[in-house]
């Protein structure tokens, strides 16, 4: 029973971070990036910045994402082995 909540939990910090926070931070991604051209060079080279950084974030998230449906991919295989 533990692990079953376990893995739903999983599930669902995989869904929520690509539900929500991957949107958003894709959205603010784009946001800057459209702003970057129509802007004073100060500010411009700030919103290079924070693009950087949130394709940098995009990238951490993606991964975080992938591993934790691995494991949880992995557990699942492991308790139909069990039951098998």
């Amino acid at each position: 029973m533990a692990t079953g909540v376990s893995e739903r939990a999983g599930e669902k910090w995989a869904d929520t971070l690509q539900d929500g926070t991957m949107q958003g931070l894709a959205a603010l991604r784009m946001l800057l990036a459209s702003g970057i051209s129509r802007s004073s060079e100060a500010l411009e080279r700030a919103a290079t910045e924070a693009v950087r950084q949130l394709d940098d974030e995009i990238g951490d998230l993606r991964v975080l994402i992938a591993e934790m449906r691995r494991q949880e991919a992995r557990r699942c295989r492991r308790q139909a082995h069990l039951i098998d």
